[in-house]
């Protein structure tokens, strides 16, 4: 996926299983050139819970590279997820979450002449 000049604000994921990605969910390469992705949300849930601004997930057999130019993330939020009724643990990425499955491929991560601020997480930002 390729974005360039948009803004992503205001978004929020419900409550429930597989939230994640207030912003942008996506599965694969992701380039953000000269955007803003701001005061989105994950709300609470029982599976993912992961990345207020943006989630980016390395799928089997998918390359997962994240690239980010010129861009904002700011003001994103991610809150608690809860993996069974007896198991919690803290949402994870305000800003950004970035993971994959398969080891065969690289997860990289570029960020060049951006902003990074106030993104909040129950377990880090």
């Amino acid at each position: 996926m390729v974005l360039t000049n948009v803004d992503v604000t205001y978004n929020e994921t419900g409550n429930g299983a597989n939230n994640g990605g207030g912003g942008i969910y996506t599965s694969g390469n992701l380039t953000l050139t000269n955007s803003e992705v701001s005061h989105n949300s994950v709300g609470t849930g029982n599976a993912i819970g992961c990345g207020g601004g943006i989630y980016n997930y390395d799928g089997a057999g998918a390359s997962g590279t994240l690239l980010i130019n010129s861009s904002t993330i700011s003001d994103n939020t991610c809150g608690m997820v809860y993996k069974s009724t007896s198991n919690s643990s803290a949402g994870n990425g305000g800003g950004i979450f970035h993971t994959g499955i398969d080891t065969e491929y690289a997860y990289d991560v570029t960020i060049n002449d951006s902003t990074l601020s106030g993104n909040h997480a129950a377990d880090g930002s």
